[in-house]
């Protein structure tokens, strides 16, 4: 090869390594961020001990690769290349199935039974429900359990062929779906529900590129969702109105939520999908709108996201994973937005109606400890009780090895284990 050549060579090799940097450094270009959820490294703080220790030195890296020149392109290259040419996702926990179906890996999982919490358990978490509706029924206020479908139950024919291939054991699913109306809860399963409207519905309850129900399934579960609190619960929200459907092949919101975290340079087309037009007529003479505590996971989104809170008060409240204070959303509320301090008898019983809802993978947490908050609110602990909780931890420390104390959070196990206890011989 000629010197003028190879020089010409180096140059542009050189060159491919310097454009990255300077990118990072003077922003030539506006770049798209990557979608879907993740956290920018923030900048690490120099100091000896941290070089010494070696914490300084992964951090600094981390925190330029985040930040180097076109990354999110580069990011979305090799994203295509592995979707593309070897349908697989190289995008987060995702699975690509047949047709270009997207999947969560959990769901998967939470469908094949992998993360069965057990049949005692799922017992004891449905009577201390039920305890919870009834001491919250005793005062006028309504609860409702309702589970939310999963998109590897809705369409298991469309799972990766790996998937389809392995032995299904007992689901948390199941066991909940049974044991929670044999308790005497008052359930709503749209799990069933979306798998028997699914022969008929003129419009997809899933999308191909989204986890969630697609945005008409949502507005459709929540139609079925207020006429059961008129019929059986006799709560009595704002009437809705579904005046029409919008076509569309570009999808919104969540209905492409999967294909957005992909993060590809060219997005698989959609399906035809439909969004409702809704309508909230206003109410007669002397009536008031209910007020409702929705606690539930990111499959509540919908339901803001379509504004069915106005079939109910202005004092209704989205508690997100019954962690945050997710709607409205707004950076002040009159009675504040620290849940932990709102977990309360007042705030429990200034509700006409409390709608629980989690979807099929999130039942190995099963509430997130909605229950065990309203029961310990209407049966606190005791003297004895918090005795006996140190005599179980004291118990567990006395019994565990010198290998098992030293192992980081050995405290917050055995007070996890004793709480556990402790809960079972409160509610048996």
């Amino acid at each position: 090869m000629p010197t003028a050549a190879k020089r010409l060579l180096f140059g542009f090799l050189l060159l491919l390594l310097l454009v990255p940097a300077l990118q990072a450094k003077f922003h030539w270009l506006d770049e798209v961020p990557l979608g879907g959820a993740y956290t920018v490294a923030p900048r690490p703080e120099f100091s000896w001990a941290s070089l010494v220790d070696n914490t300084f030195q992964p951090a600094l890296e981390r925190y330029l690769e985040d930040r180097i020149g076109f990354r999110g392109f580069f990011v979305r290259l090799r994203n295509q290349l592995g979707y593309s040419v070897f349908h697989e996702s190289w995008a987060g926990n995702f699975a690509v199935g047949r047709g270009g179906v997207l999947f969560e890996q959990e769901p998967i999982d939470a469908y094949l039974g992998r993360d069965y919490v057990g049949d005692e358990e799922v017992r004891f978490n449905a009577r201390r429900f039920r305890s919870a509706q009834d001491s919250l029924a005793r005062h006028g206020v309504q609860v409702v359990f309702v589970i939310a479908p999963s998109k590897a139950t809705f369409m298991p024919e469309n799972l990766p062929r790996a998937a389809r291939a392995q032995p299904r054991a007992r689901t948390n699913y199941a066991a909940y779906a049974a044991a929670l109306p044999a308790a005497g809860v008052h359930v709503l399963d749209f799990s069933r529900a979306f798998r028997q409207w699914r022969r008929t519905a003129p419009y997809p309850l899933f999308t191909k590129g989204g986890t969630h129900w697609s945005m008409y399934g949502g507005v459709r579960a929540a139609d079925s969702l207020l006429a059961y609190l008129r019929h059986t619960l006799g709560v009595r929200p704002a009437p809705l109105r579904i005046t029409g459907y919008e076509q569309s092949t570009t999808p919104r919101e969540t209905d492409a939520d999967l294909v957005t975290a992909l993060n590809l340079l060219v997005a698989p087309a959609s399906e035809p999908l439909a969004y409702p037009q809704l309508e909230f007529p206003p109410l007669g003479p002397g009536q008031a709108k209910p007020n409702l505590l929705l606690v539930a996971d990111s499959f509540g989104w919908t339901w803001m996201y379509t504004h069915i809170p106005n079939c109910f008060s202005d004092q209704t409240r989205y508690w997100y994973y019954n962690a945050e204070v997710a709607w409205p959303d707004v950076e002040q509320t009159p009675e504040g937005r620290d849940l932990a301090q709102l977990k309360t008898r007042a705030q429990y019983l200034a509700r006409d109606v409390i709608v629980v809802m989690f979807n099929e993978r999130n039942l190995v947490t099963f509430d997130k400890g909605f229950s065990r908050d309203v029961f310990n609110v209407f049966h606190p602990t005791t003297a004895a009780d918090n005795a006996r909780f140190n005599a179980l931890v004291d118990e567990f420390r006395r019994k565990a090895t010198w290998e098992e104390q030293a192992q980081e959070g050995f405290e917050q196990r055995i007070g996890a284990k004793a709480s556990a206890i402790l809960d079972r011989e409160r509610c048996p």
